[in-house]
């Protein structure tokens, strides 16, 4: 089953970044290789390491959408990637499993890429 993703690309901020490098991204936990994180339990501790100020909602939040990113998101899904002024939004099919780039070679500080 194809499945359908919102990736906000910092509200919009990185949207052009995204459909110019042809990839969609997420910048959380930027100092940590993702690249072949097990599971959730396993961002969940990268997570809280890295933020342990976080209340535990929205570490539940921040944690849940990582993980489908990391773990759920499949190769001819789809991304949608809503511009800054929400009137486009841009989209594309993931063409690969995800990989780490550090540090990015554009605009964009998303560490944590698929290719679209």
């Amino acid at each position: 089953m194809t499945n359908v993703w919102c990736v906000r690309a910092d509200v919009g901020t990185f949207a052009d970044e995204f459909v110019n490098g042809g990839y969609a991204g997420i910048g959380w936990l930027r100092n940590k290789n993702l690249s072949r994180v097990a599971g959730k339990d396993e961002i969940r501790r990268f997570y809280k390491e890295n933020s342990p100020q976080d209340k535990d909602g929205r570490v539940n939040t921040n944690v849940g959408q990582i993980a489908r990113f990391m773990l759920e998101v499949e190769i001819g899904d789809y991304i949608l990637t809503p511009t800054s002024n929400s009137a486009l939004v841009r989209y594309g099919r993931v063409t690969s499993e995800p990989y780490y780039e550090n540090p990015p070679t554009d605009e964009c500080y998303f560490p944590h890429r698929r290719r679209v």
